[in-house]
């Protein structure tokens, strides 16, 4: 029985930062997620919007995260950094189920 695909999106902050974490976030895409007015672009979204949308993420979504400090940066790069924090997030989830794509 073919299954409909597994996409998760993948998406970082602070790689634009001059100092801190590079910390990258995953999510299963799912339909209700699209249709929910909690959710929008974080920029545009009050504080408290952002964490209402994120009690209802975390409910009813799977998701990971990964984080690379300054210490990595500095070895690595920023774009290491970035690569590898969003790795680690996708990693969190393919141990609940594997994604189709990214």
């Amino acid at each position: 029985m073919k299954h409909s695909p597994i996409i998760v999106g993948v998406d970082e902050a602070g790689r634009g930062a001059l100092a801190g974490p590079v910390v990258a976030g995953a999510c299963i895409e799912i339909p209700k997620l699209k249709k929910n007015p909690l959710i929008d672009d974080s920029k545009q979204m009050t504080p408290e919007s952002r964490e209402e949308a994120y009690e209802w993420i975390t409910k009813h979504c799977t998701i990971g995260f990964g984080i690379s400090d300054a210490a990595f940066i500095d070895r690595h790069g920023i774009l290491a950094a970035t690569e590898r924090a969003m790795q680690l997030a996708v990693a969190m989830i393919a141990t609940i189920t594997r994604p189709d794509f990214l």
